[in-house]
């Protein structure tokens, strides 16, 4: 080794490093509840300040980015996503300072900075700084310490000449000329491949014959050739303290080869790298050396939402391969110490910046830096009844997905835990162009509506299940969604569409319409009115249109929004904006520019301030409306609109939701009074039948309210109004209930059939307790049959025995038709009596008079007339005595029907009381010598106090009413008509015709038609009403 000269060396103690003001920016972190999904943090104590929850989406699929330079004895360097710079990490204290970013060469916890003529090194860990001047006509390799920069002779257009050490000591630097001999002549091109503290390894190019490696060595300035007796030098290499480490980065090289560091002529050892099982192919692998051990990482597979691949290590000298960490990422970074630093673990929330080491028998991995789960980006937020709705990449899948939160109704509104709603990956329409966004609209009954890249407009219902309304075109846009309904424009074709997503598909587009402003609430289309400045309301359901109102606008309203009773319309982003109430009949001014409406308030997004603002309305017209900051939220650049991607209004709830800049999720109360909790929509069943299959067996009632419930009741009557069922419950979707009913009163007893009235109650829990949000009624069939309902429709029937003996039973409906069901081989002398319920199966039954004057009780079917065939029962003998044999429903009290007769021979009546045995008890008097009535006929209850009557008409042709007491007797008559019915041959009280909960009464007149007088429920009948023209053939109706 000679001397060539001398040149100075400036030896600086730098503070600048760590005299930099720190960063506190960091990538944002999820805290995580053992087991319990995200932990929201605390509101503000202040009980002035709205309750506030704050929590992530979730965990991001891929973990923290954290990139590895160069690790020296006591730290590292690496940059970290989200931080513009380098950081130095301090091994012992886990200290990290930041570093403004710059281009520079590392080595072993060193930093150097090349220039034309000089070479500056600092030591990352105490900010030492060497400035070596280059001499002239000297190029840097690259490689370097504190104390040399290895350096070459190149002559312009020629060919590398020699290799010179710059060795500084003392401020000196002494130029040492490396053995040229050593040096393969003929090369043009030199760079460093690998280094450390104790030399170098050089690539030579554009030679004579290809590549060449050479390992320089400082302490001697040794120059010697690497793996020549391969074909071709390994193109990737690692140094450890004794070895050198080649292989070749290429996908699908599972071979390395290991060379003495001391002797590199040495034959090299060939290291088989076990493959990775179950890989379609081999990805590219890095290595390093760790005592006897080769560390392998391999690379990520871009297709896979995994964050790397496994780390192992395979023993230098041959062997069984061994797992390190489950996943990793493909750098792998020697410190001085010979240690090798990775980035892995098991996943997202095990991960950090790992050292191997080979202190034992057994590779050994300790954690050095954990790296923070992130949390996931939230792409689209929507807010409905308390259901808070995310688009984001969260847990395990770099596909976007929707999720789902139930926020505390009460309270800070804190999230529970977390769901998943569909698997949206790339199935969506982008909120702009470029962008990842989905713009979400929360539909208020628990789900949410969304855009797909095609031609439908989806509402997932389970993590596997769409409901989809498919439309004309793609490119469509969601204008406003509310329950079943959603407004959509197709953008290209001036076409607007309302959907229902409750309809099957294939027609569930239930209007198309010219594009305008719109907003769906309930059934109700809000849209421009006939003339500028109105608005009206088109009617879903029953397809009608409100007269237009004036809402003082002065213009055609670009925007609509309707909430309860505002509607928010606005002339354009920098027009005039105003709310109308309903119920104040006036609008109320409030500031322009995108905003959304919730109950009584209005949020707008101030981009330029970054803040959102919110305008009190709840006053309502005469009170002027009171804007005030609400929450900070800077504007995301890029995006045209971001309401319903970075921010939106519970417009059932009364929350605001916004995601700020860490991805943290704010849900946020809105301090205003709400409106009164009210039923917008309904879908309940008017008819209901138990006989059917399930789950049609059942009556079904769904209603979407403008606010979620904290409990609600529901109540069904009877005819005569008393409450049969009461069904409680806490359940519901958003602000939408929905329940069943199997027909059974509130002990479980299946109640007769026929009408019943149904009334919901709801709180929404702020104190104001239980409100009647909606009511209704149902026709129930196949339950416990009504009275004089043969066939379980809940309707009265006409019995009629044909003179071929056919039993008939005749429901008629009010248009004139007939329902009939029969039976025949009937004896034609046979006197029928329609009875209720006697043998307690729940089907009205009929009480039989032979020839003889046997009385029989045929059980009924509850699905038709009974039969010759089917059960019966003897009730006694001795009934010819009888001319008037007739039930009036119950006239004992005791919830069973009952029959009244009269003797023939004195015309005294009688009371046959049914008994729970299905019999008839001993008869009981009722009335002496009624000999002026020529029609005796039981009508049910008609005047609604739950017991039966009975009609007479005398011979006067008066028409009398008796109401039963509810003790076996009747009170005195009450007058009903006179002059009626001289020509009718049969008057029949046939129960409930009209399917309104009353009973009615069927006459026959002479010509042969059938009349119905309706029944008004408080013992007397309006005018009466042709059923049908032309019945006869019948020996007896009744």
């Amino acid at each position: 080794m000679s001397r060539m000269g001398t040149s100075t060396s400036d030896r600086v103690r730098t503070t600048g490093l760590s005299a930099r003001p720190r960063t506190l920016a960091a990538a944002a972190i999820v805290l995580l509840g053992a087991g319990l999904g995200p932990v929201a943090l605390p509101a503000a104590a202040d009980s002035g300040t709205p309750a506030e929850a704050v929590f992530p989406a979730g965990v991001r699929s891929a973990p923290l980015g954290d990139t590895l330079y160069t690790a020296g004895g006591s730290g590292f360097l690496h940059t970290q996503e989200g931080k513009g710079e380098y950081l130095w990490t301090d091994f012992a204290s886990g200290r990290t300072e930041p570093l403004t970013a710059m281009t520079a060469l590392v080595n072993s916890g060193l930093m150097g900075f090349p220039a034309s003529k000089s070479m500056s090194v600092v030591d990352l860990a105490n900010g030492e700084r060497v400035v070596t001047a280059l001499p002239t006509g000297r190029f840097i390799t690259g490689a370097f310490t504190m104390s040399e920069v290895l350096t070459y002779e190149k002559p312009a257009g020629g060919t590398i000449t020699g290799l010179h050490l710059l060795r500084a000591a003392e401020g000196q630097v002494t130029d040492v000329a490396l053995p040229a001999d050593a040096l393969p002549e003929g090369y043009t091109s030199i760079r460093t491949v690998a280094q450390d503290l104790r030399g170098a390894v050089l690539e030579l190019g554009g030679g004579p014959s290809g590549k060449r490696l050479v390992l320089v060595d400082y302490a001697t300035g040794a120059v010697t050739g690497l793996f020549a007796s391969l074909a071709a030098p390994p193109s990737r290499i690692a140094l450890s303290a004794d070895r050198v480490l080649g292989w070749f980065g290429s996908a699908g090289a599972l071979n390395a080869w290991v060379v003495p560091r001391a002797d590199t002529a040495a034959e090299p050892r060939a290291v088989a790298i076990p493959p990775l099982e179950g890989a379609s192919f081999q990805p590219v692998v890095t290595l390093a050396l760790a005592g006897d051990w080769i560390v392998v990482a391999r690379a990520r597979d871009p297709l896979s939402s995994r964050p790397g691949r496994t780390l192992t290590a395979v023993p230098v000298g041959g062997g069984e391969a061994r797992t390190l960490l489950t996943y990793a990422t493909n750098q792998l970074v020697t410190a001085a110490d010979g240690s090798v630093l990775v980035v892995g673990g098991a996943g997202v929330t095990d991960w950090a910046v790992r050292r191997v080491t080979a202190s034992g028998a057994e590779p050994v991995v300790t954690d050095v830096l954990p790296l923070h789960a992130v949390n996931a980006r939230v792409d689209g937020l929507a807010l409905g009844a308390g259901k808070l709705s995310v688009a984001s990449d969260a847990d395990g899948s770099s596909l976007r997905s929707l999720y789902g939160f139930d926020l505390a109704p009460t309270g800070a509104p804190e999230p529970g835990p977390r769901a998943l709603l569909f698997p949206l990956h790339n199935w969506y329409k982008p909120c702009q162009a470029g962008s990842d966004c989905v713009e979400l609209h929360a539909l208020g009954n628990g789900h949410i509506a969304y855009a797909d890249h095609g031609d439908s407009v989806n509402s997932p219902r389970t993590p596997s299940s769409l409901a989809s309304v498919v439309l004309p075109n793609t490119g469509n846009r969601i204008v406003d969604s509310s329950g079943r309904y959603t407004v959509v424009d197709d953008g290209t074709q001036g076409k607007q569409y309302v959907g229902d997503f409750e309809q099957h598909r294939e027609n569930n587009v239930t209007l198309t319409r010219t594009t305008t402003a719109a907003s769906v609430w309930g059934t109700g289309l809000w849209k421009p009115g006939p003339v500028k400045g109105t608005v009206d309301v088109f009617d879903l359901k029953t397809r009608k249109t409100s007269s237009a109102v004036d809402v003082g606008a002065g213009c055609v309203p670009q925007e609509l929004q309707t909430v309860g009773r505002w509607v928010y319309w606005s002339c354009g982003p920098a027009g005039k904006a105003g709310v109308w109430d309903r119920i104040g009949k006036k609008s109320i001014a409030v500031p322009s520019g995108e905003a959304l409406l919730g109950d009584g308030f209005l949020v707008r997004h101030d981009r330029a301030a970054g803040k959102l603002l919110l305008t009190d309305f709840h006053g309502g017209a005469g009170t002027a409306a009171v804007t005030g900051e609400f929450a900070d939220l800077p504007a995301e650049d890029g995006l045209v609109s971001d309401r319903r991607i970075n921010w939106t209004v519970d417009k059932y709830g009364g929350d605001v939701a916004f995601v700020d800049a860490g991805n943290r999720i704010h849900v946020k109360r809105v301090g205003v009074p709400r409106s009164p909790v009210t039923s917008i929509e309904a879908t309940t069943d008017d008819y209901s039948n138990l006989l059917w299959s399930p789950p049609q067996n059942v009556w079904h009632g769904t209603w979407q309210l403008s606010r979620p419930p904290v409990g609600w009741s529901l109540t069904f009557r009877n005819a005569a109004g008393k409450a049969v069922r009461t069904i409680r419950g806490t359940a519901h979707e958003g602000a939408q209930i929905a329940t069943t009913w199997n027909g059974r009163d509130d002990r479980g007893a299946v109640v007769p059939g026929g009408r019943h009235t149904w009334s919901l109650a709801a709180d929404p829990g702020d104190g104001s307790g239980f409100r009647t949000v909606s009511s209704g009624a149902v026709q129930l069939a196949g339950a416990k049959s009504a009275w004089r309902d043969f066939n379980g429709d809940g309707t009265g029937e006409l019995v009629g025995l044909t003179t071929s003996g056919t039993l008939r039973h005749l429901g008629f409906d009010l248009n004139g038709g007939v329902a009939m069901s029969s039976s025949k081989g009937w004896n034609t002398g046979y006197r029928f009596v329609p009875f209720g319920d006697l043998d307690g199966d729940g089907c009205a039954d009929m009480l039989v008079r032979t020839t003889s004057g046997a009385l029989y009780r045929y059980s009924g079917r509850c699905g038709g007339s009974v039969s010759t065939a089917g059960p019966k029962l003897s009730m006694g003998t001795g009934f010819q005595a009888f001319d008037v044999l007739t039930s009036p429903g119950d006239l004992s009290g005791d919830g069973r029907p009952d029959l009244v007769v009269r003797k023939t021979s004195t015309s005294d009546v009688w009371l046959y009381k049914a008994t729970s045995s299905g019999r008839l008890a001993s008869r009981v008097k009722l009335a002496s010598k009624w000999t002026g009535y020529k029609k005796i006929v039981g009508a049910g209850d008609l005047n609604g106090d739950g017991f039966g009557d009975l009609l007479v008409q005398d011979k006067a042709n008066v028409l009398w009413r008796y109401n039963g007491d509810g003790k076996g007797h009747l009170k005195a008559r009450v007058k009903l008509a006179s002059k009626w019915g001289a020509d009718y041959n049969v008057v029949a009280g046939a129960g409930d015709i009209t399917a309104d909960g009353r009973m009615d009464l069927l006459v026959r007149d002479t010509k042969n038609r059938v009349w119905l007088y309706k029944g008004n429920g408080k013992g007397a009948f309006g005018a009466r009403k042709l059923l049908m023209d032309g019945i006869s053939g019948y020996k007896t109706l009744s």
